[in-house]
């Protein structure tokens, strides 16, 4: 099946369906679906949390420089994905992997 133009048609991720009212940001709001995101502020990095955001449950972060987080997890500079696997790492053009 084809789109506009002979292009695929578009995947249900693709297609425009915003709110039919405004949703706060937070807890409550639950799924964010955009074609684009923009994160700004004065924060160390982008931080995705398996759960509840707390000690233990940080499961990916985006940062310029190794830090610690306001629950005490540590990250590292760069791309970094964490699991009982082990951390996966992508910072300067290098990929690292560490084991558990």
């Amino acid at each position: 099946m084809t789109g506009l133009g002979g292009l695929p048609a578009m995947r249900p991720d693709q297609h425009s369906s915003p709110p039919s009212s405004p949703v706060s940001p937070g807890a409550a709001a639950g799924i964010i679906r955009a074609r684009v995101v923009i994160i700004t502020g004065i924060g160390d990095g982008l931080f995705v949390y398996d759960g509840a955001a707390a000690a233990g449950n940080l499961a990916e972060s985006i940062a310029a420089v190794a830090g610690t987080d306001q629950y005490g997890n540590s990250y590292l500079a760069g791309i970094t994905s964490y699991n009982n696997d082990g951390i996966i790492n992508i910072n300067g053009g290098l990929m690292s992997v560490w084991p558990v």
